[in-house]
């Protein structure tokens, strides 16, 4: 269980929360306010990630937790337009070019079959949180629907999409 536990000490962990809820307060548009928990999990996640590297969080500095805070919103807002995008073209249907692409249906048959053989390659429970993180639910409803703490379906939703984007990248497919 250590092996889950943030690397630094619970004080300094307290403080950066603490920063990076504000740095996500002050950027976050109104529409994504019930996404703020989110974004400030995954900013942490990202610095766990280099502090388990080796790279002293003091040395980090204020503006590069402020950055990762940022790019951590933005890749959120991002998100969530891709998936507005997605159920406004799913609402109207599908668009029907004058001519066909073979080449493009080929491609997307390819690319789909190369994502539900990773998907299956994937543990139990890294498979069912990928499944519903990629039916649109987020870490706390993931965390409601299989029973899990917050950690363990935060666990299994970011290392099965780590597993999913090497699986893929051994296929030859890239985003």
């Amino acid at each position: 269980m250590d092996s889950q536990r943030p690397s630094v000490d619970n004080a300094r962990y307290e403080a950066l929360r603490e920063m990076l809820e504000r740095a996500v307060a002050r950027s976050c548009p109104a529409w994504l306010v019930s996404r703020r928990e989110d974004i400030v999990q995954a900013a942490l996640m990202r610095i766990n990630s280099r502090t388990r590297d080796g790279v002293d969080l003091d040395s980090m500095g204020s503006g590069y937790i402020f950055r990762v805070a940022y790019t951590a919103l933005v890749d959120e807002i991002r998100h969530q337009r891709r998936r507005r995008m997605d159920q406004t073209d799913a609402a109207e249907g599908p668009v029907k070019s004058e001519r066909p692409d073979p080449e493009k249906d080929v491609l997307s048959r390819e690319i789909g079959r190369a994502i539900k053989a990773c998907l299956e390659a994937l543990a139990q429970t890294r498979h069912a949180a990928v499944s519903l993180y990629l039916h649109g639910s987020n870490v706390p409803q993931i965390s409601t629907r299989t029973g899990w703490s917050r950690k363990q379906a935060e666990n299994a939703v970011y290392r099965g999409l780590a597993d999913m984007r090497r699986c893929l990248s051994d296929k030859g497919v890239q985003p």
